[in-house]
């Protein structure tokens, strides 16, 4: 499943993703990431 587009996060300090799926945030996105930003994958549970 490939993610969905989105413009480059610009000013976001946190990222959160509940869904669960793969590849929802990608490394190409959190390359764009500013440094020290806060990814929270709560995934499946």
């Amino acid at each position: 499943m490939k993610s969905s587009p989105w413009k480059k996060p610009e000013g976001c300090d946190i990222f959160v993703t509940a869904t669960g799926n793969e590849d929802v945030i990608t490394a190409e996105h959190m390359a764009a990431m500013k440094p020290m930003s806060i990814v929270c994958y709560i995934g499946h549970f």
